[in-house]
């Protein structure tokens, strides 16, 4: 049925609309996003799609702005919900207890409430909670791109670098590429040593990261040894600021925990860490720059 909107696309609406969630679910953004050109800004697809696509390549105001776009009535409905915190959950401020961690996988009525869910656990730190969305996704989860590279992330954080390895090659290779997909892959190379190959990667997108793919590059330098090619890459760069998503902080936390830069990456890696993100990524960081856990009672540990 898919198919067939597909191929009706260009003379019925409906159809388009359909065609372009058909092509969101894929990973396929760009073509999504060619299917809503012509369409009524205010219909929920075309939000959903907009404010979806904005959400994977890790832009909060895109995401907003698709969803303003809607009638105010329409903003107030069950389907929005999700997809109103992409923007917190972006900037890594939605951290929940497990009852609302599922509640929010769980919840059907509402685009891209289990891949929010997902991507607030790993963000936190929350591997078990990360598992029990997983394992809710069912087995034919790892064929779509855009739930492979959540469970890619999950599987490099648990130490199941095969699973990581197949699980974001396929996302590389069947989704649009975005900076989340260039993230992990980055990640899953050099926890499996293979740094020399992030470079020729991030080469063959160059319009995807900007300055990021520096950051990525430098971290990938220094975790194979070479610090201080790493600290020339980054010298005159700034890393990215309070108002960039955390996926973004935490990538330059990590090249600055791995070039062991205590005069740039203390300060900084204590500001992301203000957000409380436990995601592992950016506590190796920390721990790289000489941060002590604390634990607290009841309560989850702190860097200091």
């Amino acid at each position: 049925a898919a198919l067939a909107a597909l191929q009706l696309s260009a003379a019925c609406e409906p159809a388009r609309a359909l065609a372009a969630r058909v092509a969101l679910l894929g990973g396929r953004l760009d073509e999504a996003l060619k299917a809503t050109e012509d369409l009524d800004p205010a219909s929920p697809d075309v939000a959903v799609v907009r404010a979806a696509s904005a959400y994977e390549r890790l832009d909060p105001d895109g995401a907003a702005r698709g969803l303003e776009a809607l009638a105010p009535d329409a903003r107030k409905q069950p389907f929005v919900a999700s997809l109103a915190l992409a923007p917190d959950v972006l900037a890594g401020r939605v951290q929940l207890d497990a009852t609302k961690l599922m509640a929010l996988a769980d919840n059907d009525d509402a685009p891209w409430s289990n891949l929010i869910a997902m991507d607030a656990a790993l963000d936190a730190g929350d591997l078990a909670g990360a598992d029990k969305v997983a394992a809710s996704w069912g087995k034919d989860a790892e064929a779509q791109p855009l739930l492979a590279i959540r469970l890619a992330r999950l599987a490099r954080y648990e130490g199941r670098l095969d699973a990581a390895e197949g699980l974001s090659q396929a996302a590389l290779n069947s989704a649009t590429v975005t900076p989340r997909i260039l993230f992990e892959r980055t990640f899953t190379l050099v926890a499996r040593g293979r740094s020399a190959e992030v470079g020729p990667l991030l080469a063959r997108y160059p319009l995807v990261l900007g300055p990021l793919a520096t950051w990525l590059s430098a971290y990938a330098a220094a975790s194979s040894g070479a610090v201080e090619a790493a600290k020339g890459k980054t010298a005159s760069l700034d890393p990215p600021p309070a108002t960039a998503p955390l996926e973004a902080r935490v990538a330059a936390a990590a090249a600055l925990g791995a070039m062991k830069d205590h005069r740039r990456g203390a300060d900084y890696v204590h500001d992301v860490l203000q957000t409380g993100s436990l995601d592992p990524d950016l506590v190796n960081a920390a721990l790289a720059l000489g941060f002590h856990k604390v634990e607290h009672f009841k309560r989850r540990p702190t860097y200091e």
